[in-house]
């Protein structure tokens, strides 16, 4: 079982189940503030949802091996059995991965990005979701990283340089990779690599 401060989420016989806050989509059921009536009952669940679309009730491929959110989160990653990563709710600096240039929040898993970014055909065995955090009056996004052939890939928000790119950016309304970047030492890629771990402004991984 994975939680965040309002949304919790657990893997029962391939398939992923959340409950709670779905205010940005991260029950990934299809609801959120912009799909009903804007009070918390609306968007709330108190039993555990089925997340559409993924899932072995949807098909064996699809058989759902992994789940990761944190505190303070506002979206949820899972790995499925192909080695593929969906992520559903928040999009804050384009967190989700899954569409170059996109920012917006999305209700239903939508699928990391193979095609744009660095990630390729490797196939993905773990991940790892950020939270994120408001100080001063402004608002600091998240950001996912995964596992993929031993090497770790990240994408979302940059502004302390927890892409692992050598790189930084400021913390601004959509600014972020929106698609997977690889992390680099030395400039070169990252290999041998198992697990991930993700906080707010940092990433680890573990050979």
């Amino acid at each position: 079982i994975v939680a965040s401060e309002k949304t919790a989420c657990v893997i029962a016989s391939g398939d992923a189940y959340c409950w709670g806050d779905s205010r940005y989509g991260q029950l990934g059921i299809g609801i959120g503030v912009s799909s009903v009536s804007n009070t918390s009952s609306a968007y709330y669940r108190t039993t555990p949802r089925k997340v559409s679309t993924i899932g072995a009730s949807v098909s064996s491929s699809l058989t759902v091996t992994k789940i990761s959110t944190t505190a303070n989160a506002r979206h949820v990653c899972a790995v499925v059995l192909v080695g593929d990563a969906y992520c559903w709710g928040g999009n804050d600096n384009g967190a989700l991965g899954w569409k170059l240039n996109n920012y917006y929040d999305q209700y239903e898993p939508v699928k990391v990005d193979r095609t744009n970014g660095d990630l390729g055909s490797q196939t993905i065995t773990d991940i790892g979701v950020g939270g994120w955090v408001a100080a001063y009056g402004s608002r600091y996004g998240s950001h996912t990283c995964a596992v993929a052939d031993g090497r770790i890939y990240c994408w979302g928000n940059n502004d302390e340089g927890q892409m692992g790119n050598n790189s930084w950016q400021a913390n601004a309304p959509e600014v972020g990779y929106t698609v997977p970047r690889a992390v680099t030492l030395n400039g070169i890629p990252t290999n041998g690599m198992e697990q991930v771990g993700v906080g707010y402004g940092h990433s680890c991984g573990r050979r």
